[in-house]
């Protein structure tokens, strides 16, 4: 992959699409892009919080060491910076704090671990404070990089002074980085950031365009993780050629979409005008000196009402560099000082939440010929190690096996097994116990979910079932065009759940979304399979069935069968159930099938009631999430279904589409498009499909459902 290719994967432009929300003054939706990179089907995600100019292409070269070290990146541009939406100054911490969980949400992803750079501190302390459930429930992990120091405490000159311009100024920021990136730089052959150019004019300039460095970095080179499949999305960042062509383009994107949010971020961190709040409305605080406090209280809190949480560590990194321009030797010192838990006032007498101290730890370290834009290059090690240890914050979900009946040598043999393909089976041969007979076969032995039962494995079938499963992969990505992103659906029904696992091997499993027709058969298979699966229902559904359904499977992403108002009160009702039960479970997505061709055979409401139901749904539903439309077109248009020949049933779920996003007042890119399987994915995709289900070409013919086994 060119470097062209890959700063334009669709991994970088992602859009998020949050709903509007009057009651909190948001009358319309709004707009986030972001960026999901790394091992993209880890459990060990980082939330990350850019510094003033750092877009979510400024970190893409973290790419290959994130895969390395198999952890997921969400980087989102904050408000009037990229493909997001802007708000005015004094709203944009609180809609980041609107957007973080809804977009995690979206994502499914329950925990993360939380990174900033520079200025993005001031939006990690207020997620941290907001959202301290978002963490790890046993390691939640913290890390800062070049944390931003007010010039107040920091005393830098230059920023001082900067300090000093008047408001109005410093809010037309973009106005000028734009104007030296078009017109200024282009004659005078300079290479530089506005940031850096913003440094040059206090007495320094000799800046590149992204806060992570493009420099060589021969000596930190990793090679592809176990997660990252094939390597085809890693540049060689020990190439000087490649490192200059990525600098270029990041910086040509960069002042190629909205910067102007940049003027609102500066005017934020200087405070100015010195109204402008660096905390929500929520949780109140003025300046890091008053955020440990908050943090001790609220380990204190969850220690006292959660069983285990005396066993909860918080650990907070802080990586400076050695050379610091905008924060100093002082602002350093004084960022350290404010997590030093000896500096914390004793508790009054009247106090009733006492601060803990006990368990919370807070590290730092100076990162050796380290400056602060360029903190996280590779180059210098502390990504590396703060990757390492996102990575150790997260274990694995892997049961550990009970072998006290078994030798050394079965023993060695089972952690060789775990650590290497953790969930990796096939055949339905479910055991109670582990007998001679089984332990000296060729096959591979894995833990159920339950604990209680072994499945045996089947090396062989599992490579096969890969292939298939990249074959399809590639055949979706050539359809694919420009930065879309076409979600698979593995249609695993009558397909025993060790072929499921086959495919869903940690620490790298090669597919997450799989899809079933039946209630029973995919209760049971829920039950057996890891909670990071994402459950698709995608057959026929009775009335009856839809509480249990919502209920009982935490990890159901999504109900796409949904053809009557009746089945969403009942999905409704198991879903809230459940939130009840458990408060990290989601909301259930749903999506409302359309029988687009007519059939009397087929499920489905009619075009012309779809409005209605979607809006019964986002109106009367509030545990479900409307997330689209699906449609199972008619077999002899699937048939005749190409890239070039467009199929009239997708044409109709796709107007069918914009008229229900026009009725709700809603962006058509809030509804996805599910159509497309086996025989017409391809033509689907063209015709602006989100979603496609594939099965027979991924796990074979079915069996009779008669003879299936679970």
């Amino acid at each position: 992959m060119g470097v062209l290719e890959f700063i334009c994967d669709r991994r970088f432009h992602n859009i998020f699409i949050l709903p509007p929300d009057p009651e909190a003054g948001r009358t319309k939706p709004y707009r986030v892009s972001y960026s999901d990179y790394g091992d993209p089907n880890s459990n060990a995600v980082v939330l990350l919080c850019g510094a003033l100019m750092g877009t979510r292409l400024s970190y893409s070269p973290l790419d290959t060491l994130a895969k390395a070290h198999n952890v997921r990146i969400i980087h989102a541009d904050r408000p009037g910076i990229g493909g997001t939406d802007p708000v005015d100054v004094d709203q944009r911490v609180q809609i980041w704090l609107d957007v973080v969980p809804q977009l995690l949400a979206h994502l499914n992803i329950r925990h993360v671990s939380l990174a900033s750079h520079s200025a993005g501190t001031i939006y990690l302390i207020n997620t941290l404070l907001t959202y301290p459930h978002l963490l790890h429930p046993s390691n939640p992990y913290v890390c800062f990089f070049a944390p931003w120091v007010h010039p107040a405490h920091s005393k830098v000159m230059h920023m001082q002074a900067a300090e000093l311009l008047p408001a109005p100024m410093i809010g037309k920021f973009s106005s000028v980085a734009r104007f030296v990136n078009e017109k200024v730089m282009p004659l005078a052959g300079l290479s530089g950031s506005f940031v850096e150019g913003l440094k040059g004019s206090f007495m320094r300039s000799n800046g590149q365009p992204a806060p992570v460095a493009l420099a060589p970095t021969t000596n930190r080179s990793r090679g592809n993780s176990i997660g990252s499949r094939d390597g085809s999305y890693s540049l060689p960042l020990d190439d000087e050629e490649t490192v200059q062509e990525l600098r270029k383009l990041i910086m040509q994107y960069l002042f190629a979409e909205s910067i102007d949010g940049v003027s609102a971020d500066t005017q934020l961190v200087l405070k100015r005008p010195r109204s402008i709040p660096w905390s929500s409305q929520s949780i109140p605080w003025n300046d890091y000196n008053e955020v440990l406090p908050l943090v001790l209280r609220m380990i204190g809190e969850n220690r006292n009402h959660q069983d285990g949480g005396a066993e909860r560590k918080w650990v907070v990194d802080a990586f400076h560099a050695e050379t610091d321009d905008l924060v100093g030797d002082k602002g350093r010192e004084w960022f350290d000082d404010c997590w030093n838990v000896a500096n914390v006032p004793a508790p009054s007498e009247h106090d009733s939440q006492s601060p803990s101290t006990s368990n919370f730890e807070f590290r730092t370290q100076i990162v050796k010929d380290s400056d602060h834009n360029y903190l996280m290059d590779p180059a210098f090690g502390a990504s590396d190690l703060w990757l390492q240890r996102v990575r150790e914050a997260f274990p694995s979900e892997v049961d550990s096996l009970s072998l006290k009946q078994v030798g050394d040598e079965k023993k060695t043999k089972f952690r060789l097994f775990l650590n290497k393909l953790s969930h990796m089976t096939h055949g339905v041969t479910i055991f109670k116990s582990l007998t001679p007979s089984i332990l000296s076969s060729n096959m591979l032995i894995v833990r159920t979910r339950s604990g209680r039962d072994y499945m045996q494995i089947n090396p062989q079938r599992a490579k096969q079932l890969a292939e298939n499963l990249a074959s399809i992969s590639s055949r979706i990505s050539a359809a694919s065009t420009g930065s879309k992103q076409v979600r698979l659906i593995a249609v695993s029904k009558l397909k025993p759940a060790t072929d499921i696992l086959s495919l869903h091997q940690h620490p790298g499993p090669l597919q997450t979304h799989f899809g079933e027709n039946y209630v029973q058969e995919l209760l049971e298979k829920s039950k057996l399979l890891p909670r990071s699966i994402r459950w698709h229902m995608i057959g026929g559904l009775q009335s009856n069935k839809c509480k249990q359904l919502a209920e009982q499977i935490p990890n159901l992403w999504c109900v796409s069968s949904v053809d009557s108002e009746k089945k969403a009160n009942e999905l409704e009702k198991g879903r809230k159930a459940l939130l009840e039960k458990d408060s990290e479970a989601q909301k259930l997505r749903i999506m409302v099938q359309v029988n687009t061709s007519g059939e009397e055979s087929k499920s489905g409401v009619e075009p012309s009631d779809t409005l209605a139901l979607c809006q019964h749904i986002a109106n009367k539903c509030p545990h479900l999430q409307l997330t689209g439309l699906m449609t199972i077109g008619a077999i002899a248009r699937s048939k005749e279904t190409t890239a070039e020949n467009e199929n009239e049933d997708f044409e109709c779920l796709r107007d069918t589409r914009d008229q229900v996003a026009k009725g709700l007042a809603w962006e058509k890119e809030q509804l996805e498009l599910s159509m497309g399987m086996s025989s017409d994915f391809e033509g689907a995709i063209a015709q602006g499909s989100d979603e496609v289900r594939v099965g027979s070409d991924i796990f074979g013919e079915r069996p009779p459902k008669k003879d299936a086994v679970v």
